[in-house]
Parts: structure tokens; C-alpha cells; sequence
């Protein structure tokens, strides 16, 4: 009868995050304009409002993984391993 290891591993995680961005980093970048900071020559605050045009949003991620690993353990020149894995991953953005 051979001998053999068993491995489970499952992860969960969750998150739910808001999210407020603004445009200054792709303006500044596109026309080469100093960093957000006015006194340097930048724009200044872009948004969201009131200070000028950007996003909130909200992000919700809710991950599932599980893994059975099945390895040989007895000793010879011949090894085997098997296994599966599973994941589900699930995301939401509201803007």
C-alpha cells in the first residue's frame, strides 16, 4: 500500500474599501505639468468635489480558494503528486 501526504489549504477574504481619487496625477502626466502641489507650478486639488472634477467609489472583492494536495511519500525513484484547486472571486464597483 503506498504512503502518501495529504495538504488542505483554503483562503477567505473579504474587503470593502472606499475609494476617492482624483485627476491630477493623469493630467499632470499627460502634459507634463510639476506634481499636485501649486506653489511648484501644479494644478492643485482636481477633484472630487467640491474641489474640481474626480470619483468615489466604493469596491467590495470577496475571494474563495481551496487546495487538496495528495504527494507520495514512500521512497523509490518513482514520486507522484495530484491535486486541485478551486477559487471563485467576486467584484463590485460603484461609481
Amino acid at each position: 500500500m503506498p504512503k502518501f501526504s495529504l495538504t488542505s489549504a483554503t483562503g477567505l477574504w473579504h474587503r470593502n474599501a472606499i475609494v476617492v481619487a482624483d485627476a491630477t496625477e493623469g493630467v499632470n502626466s499627460v502634459f507634463g505639468i510639476p506634481p499636485y502641489n501649486a506653489s511648484a507650478g501644479g494644478l492643485g486639488p482636481l477633484g472630487p468635489e467640491p474641489n474640481g472634477p474626480g470619483a468615489t467609489e466604493q469596491d467590495t472583492e470577496w475571494q474563495l480558494s481551496e487546495e487538496f494536495r495528495i504527494t507520495s511519500t514512500s521512497p523509490g525513484p518513482w514520486q507522484w503528486v495530484a491535486g486541485y484547486f478551486y477559487r471563485i472571486c467576486i467584484l463590485q464597483f460603484n461609481q
